[in-house]
């Protein structure tokens, strides 16, 4: 609804400034922007809406499954398992457990190798300490230095378009100013 309000204005903004076409394509770029904006705020919302509901299910499925595996629970009927499930993830959601809580089990320690203690140059073979370590903080291990690579270019492109962008800007800036 709210893009259907944005796009009349944006129709009506174009309609009485034929005489400024300048001004109209800023108008649109603006337009653009402020909706792949909205876009990326919104669709967080959305989504943590959705795992909710589907954490409530985990939630309550987890606890069935529980009290299906524990011996006791052999003599209940359907009824009292259901009853018996939904009274156990209320309390669980009020008490802000999740069904991770229910099935986390403890875990060994982690043992530390003899390539930790080496540091973080022993496993990276000829490149510098420096990419080793922009490598390891990515979360990445060894030489492979292809995905470091890769972010470097998206990030030029990305300042690329950007500058383009503003030089656009500029350029259409000055043309209005020598028109005038």
């Amino acid at each position: 609804m709210h893009l259907m309000v944005c796009y009349h204005v944006y129709m009506q903004f174009q309609a009485t400034t034929e005489t400024s076409r300048v001004q109209a394509r800023l108008f649109q770029g603006v337009f653009v922007w402020f909706v792949l904006a909205l876009l990326l705020i919104t669709t967080p919302l959305y989504l943590n809406a959705q795992s909710d509901l589907s954490l409530r299910g985990d939630l309550n499925s987890t606890i069935k499954n529980a009290l299906l595996s524990d011996p006791r629970s052999q003599s209940l009927s359907q009824e009292e398992l259901d009853t018996l499930s939904i009274t156990l993830t209320k309390n669980a959601q009020t008490q802000g457990m999740t069904a991770h809580d229910i099935l986390w089990r403890p875990t060994l320690a982690h043992t530390v190798t003899v390539d930790e203690i080496a540091g973080p140059g022993s496993n990276c073979g000829n490149i510098p300490t420096f990419l080793c370590g922009v490598n390891r903080s990515l979360g990445l291990a060894g030489s492979d230095v292809t995905i470091m690579v890769l972010l470097g270019v998206f990030v030029a492109i990305i300042l690329a378009v950007t500058a383009g962008y503003f030089e656009l800007q500029h350029r259409n800036k000055m043309r209005l100013q020598a028109q005038v």
